[in-house]
């Protein structure tokens, strides 16, 4: 009896079609162009994100067009860009791909301030565009469109960039439900305590540093810990972050073995502490802008996990 054939999943994707509206965009915003190479750049860029974007408003998303570069003249006649920014989660570039090729094509002048990059792929006739796959990052103007992951892998990482602590609006005094003043929560004893320990940081009150404390449970265990984040700014993309672990009420000391560590965006711990008969533990490091992180705190099989972008 001759072996079945095993069949391998097909990624998710998603076919728009290109009708007369989104084609008189393209061709006006190609008019304004002072060459014909980037006059059908700037077609096709055009075409690629009205299919995201029409991908998007489907799926529920609320994409704000007034802060995608590729809507501004100027931007289109001097840069090869075709992003499309996403209310809550963050801006994505919209790159086309012709009929036939088997190449992600990326300028290296969107490599920044991407949460990712949608491949858009065209029929001969242009008549109809499909979304094949996206990638969350890109260090090479080449990628195999083997390489993309499925659209459902990109809506279960922008539910994730949704429900994170967005670090940047902390700068402007904008604070997510939940993240309340350190006061607010830790005693004077506590604070006292912290303040000896927190050399390299400035001085609280400082303008340039922001604190904020949120109250965990871990449910299973029915232990209550206070989680801070400190905040300062080193330069225009850098920041320097130090998470902190305090016993709450008038507790002195943290549960034993209680772990915290911080994640990278793939999920993998980069550091990690843990209590051994200690009032507090505390993390320090640094990201750039765009770059996400999580914060876990764990006690035996129960845990709590934070995300953040900065």
């Amino acid at each position: 009896m001759a072996k079945k054939k095993s069949r391998t999943p097909k990624s998710l994707t998603f076919t728009v079609p290109l009708g007369q509206e989104a084609h008189q965009m393209a061709d006006r915003f190609r008019q304004r162009q002072f060459s014909l190479k980037q006059g059908k750049q700037v077609y096709l860029n055009t075409l690629a994100v009205y299919a995201v974007n029409f991908y998007l408003q489907c799926m529920g998303f609320d994409t704000d067009k007034s802060n995608s570069e590729s809507y501004d003249r100027a931007i289109q006649t001097f840069l090869d860009v075709a992003d499309l920014a996403i209310k809550e989660v963050g801006t994505f570039e919209c790159r086309p791909v012709l009929p036939d090729e088997e190449i992600l094509r990326v300028p290296q002048e969107v490599w920044q301030d991407r949460k990712g990059y949608f491949a858009v792929q065209f029929d001969r006739a242009l008549k109809k565009a499909k979304l094949i796959g996206f990638v969350r990052q890109v260090r090479t103007e080449e990628i195999p469109l083997s390489q993309l992951r499925s659209l459902d892998g990109f809506l279960r990482y922008a539910s994730q960039l949704q429900n994170s602590v967005k670090l940047n609006q902390w700068l402007n005094d904008i604070f997510d439900t939940g993240w309340d003043a350190v006061e607010s929560l830790l005693s004077p004893p506590q604070m006292a305590w912290r303040g000896s320990q927190n050399r390299g940081f400035a001085l609280r009150g400082s303008p340039t540093q922001i604190e904020r404390v949120k109250r965990l449970t871990l449910a299973r265990s029915g232990e209550e810990v206070a989680l801070l984040v400190r905040l300062k700014p080193r330069t225009d993309r850098e920041m320097g972050i130090g998470v902190e672990i305090y016993p709450t009420g008038d507790r002195t000391y943290l549960p034993q073995d209680l772990q915290l560590m911080v994640l990278d965006e793939a999920g993998a711990a980069v550091m990690q502490a843990e209590a051994r008969s200690t009032k507090n533990i505390q993390l320090k490091f640094s990201g750039e802008t765009g770059e996400e992180f999580s914060i876990k705190v764990a006690l035996g099989d129960t845990s709590v996990t934070e995300a953040f972008l900065i």
